[in-house]
C-alpha cells in the first residue's frame, strides 16, 4: 500500500463491512463497488500502514478486556464481534470479545 492511493479489491460482505468503518473512521477517503471489485481511496495523511493480525489458518481471539493499545495509542485494532465489525476501544464498551483482524497504524504527524 506504500505509495499509493487507490487500489482494487476483490468485494465481500467481509471486506465491505471493513471497508466501510476504516471510511468511517476517515482512513479511507472513499470507496466505489465496481462490478465484483471495491475500489477504495485512501486518505494518506491518516493511514500509515495496515497489518493483517488473523490468518485463516491461525485466527487470534481476544477477549473484550484484553486489548492492548496498537503502537501505544497512536493505531488501533480491528475486531470481528457478533455486533459487526469494531475497534479495540468499542469491544470495551461494548464489553465483547472477536476475532483480530487488522491492525492499523495511523501516519506519523
Amino acid at each position: 500500500l506504500k505509495n499509493k492511493s487507490e487500489v482494487l479489491v476483490l468485494k465481500s460482505k467481509y471486506i465491505t463491512s471493513i471497508t466501510k468503518k476504516l471510511t468511517k473512521m476517515k482512513f479511507f477517503n472513499s470507496f466505489q463497488e465496481e462490478g465484483y471489485y471495491l475500489k477504495i481511496s485512501f486518505n494518506t495523511k491518516e493511514l500509515g500502514s495496515l497489518k493483517l493480525v488473523s490468518k485463516p489458518s491461525q485466527p487470534i481471539y481476544a477477549s473484550a478486556k484484553s486489548h492492548i493499545p496498537v503502537n501505544n495509542g497512536i493505531g488501533f485494532t480491528l475486531i470481528s464481534t457478533s455486533k459487526g465489525i469494531l475497534n479495540h476501544l468499542e469491544t470495551r464498551k461494548e464489553n465483547v470479545g472477536g476475532k483480530q483482524i487488522l491492525q492499523v497504524l495511523k501516519a506519523n504527524s
